[in-house]
């Protein structure tokens, strides 16, 4: 901000040199103040610039830093640059507009010119602003594990102003653009916190006792905890009898999960659990099964035995 004041020290001093020494002198049609008046708008557009670059030059190097995600640092040179842009034009017009120039068609001619660069690049804007809504409403931050209603799952790896990179469980990038990421239905694995509900069911024969089964699954899920470091043991797992199937009785439970990121291997340990506990509890897990009951009318039966008894006696002769 150096520059600026020095500036306007020596303009300062030219202006009323010259207004003493020569007060009519013209260029142009401007005089003296109006030329003045000119600079002096030139350099406060420069002071303006100055503070604007040192402000974002702080953000960059003491907050952008300590964000998790990288579209701040993307963003500054852009809004940077833009703000320059409005600095400038807007000081253009007002020194022409003190200097007596007709500013109306110029700034209709800017009007259409700036409707027709939107328009060229509208996709890219609503990228743009659409990555400043998720930087701050936060639905999602990098390393978070998310799935979107358009069934893209994975971890966030990089969150920048024009799309968002999902790392999928079978380890391929997907870029989504921020506008139709903004616009989806996100679930937060991570959010509020890491630990979740993790869910399963299982389904035993309708011999087995209710009470019994349930007391099975809760002791195997503990079991289970004191092996596999990806349960929760604080989180007391939840067992219900869900529905009656066709030929099951059919138990849910839930289980605190430490990383959704790693459910299958939680999973994998709940379920080898339940099945060893089963089969120490003689508890059967059954097979699906139908069973046929045919019914006949008691003169098609008699006809039936007669048609019986003529072919034994051809197999006699």
């Amino acid at each position: 901000m150096e520059d600026p004041a020095r500036l306007l020290i020596v303009l300062s001093a030219i202006y009323a040199a010259l207004s003493i020494t020569y007060p009519d002198t013209k260029l142009g049609s401007a005089g003296i103040s109006q030329l003045y008046v000119v600079l002096l708008m030139l350099n406060g557009a420069f002071a303006l610039e100055q503070f604007l670059s040192t402000v974002l030059e702080w953000y960059r190097r003491e907050v952008a830093p300590k964000t998790a995600s990288k579209l701040d640092d993307e963003m500054i040179p852009v809004l940077e640059k833009i703000a320059k842009f409005v600095i400038y034009v807007f000081a253009l017009v007002m020194m022409l507009g003190n200097l007596g120039i007709e500013i109306t068609p110029l700034l209709a001619g800017l009007g259409i010119a700036s409707l027709a660069v939107a328009i060229a690049i509208q996709d890219s804007l609503g990228n743009f602003f659409a990555g400043v809504n998720i930087a701050v409403d936060r639905p999602l931050r990098k390393d978070d594990y998310i799935s979107t209603d358009a069934g893209v799952e994975g971890v966030v790896q990089e969150i920048g102003w024009r799309s968002t990179k999902i790392l999928t469980t079978q380890n391929n990038i997907v870029v989504i653009p921020n506008t139709k990421l903004s616009q989806s239905t996100i679930t937060n694995y991570y959010r509020p916190d890491e630990m979740v509900l993790y869910p399963g069911t299982v389904g035993v024969s309708y011999g087995a006792d209710v009470d019994h089964v349930t007391r099975a699954i809760r002791s195997a899920i503990l079991n289970a905890a004191g092996k596999c470091s990806l349960i929760d043991p604080a989180i007391e797992p939840a067992v219900r009898l869900d529905s009656f199937g066709d030929f099951a009785l059919n138990f849910r439970y839930l289980f605190g999960l430490k990383d959704y990121r790693r459910r299958l291997d939680a999973a994998d340990a709940v379920n080898r659990a339940i099945f060893q506990e089963f089969q120490k509890e003689g508890i059967e897990i059954p097979f699906p099964t139908r069973t046929l009951y045919t019914f006949q009318k008691a003169g098609q039966q008699k006809e039936g035995e007669k048609q019986e008894e003529k072919k034994k006696g051809k197999e006699k002769k």
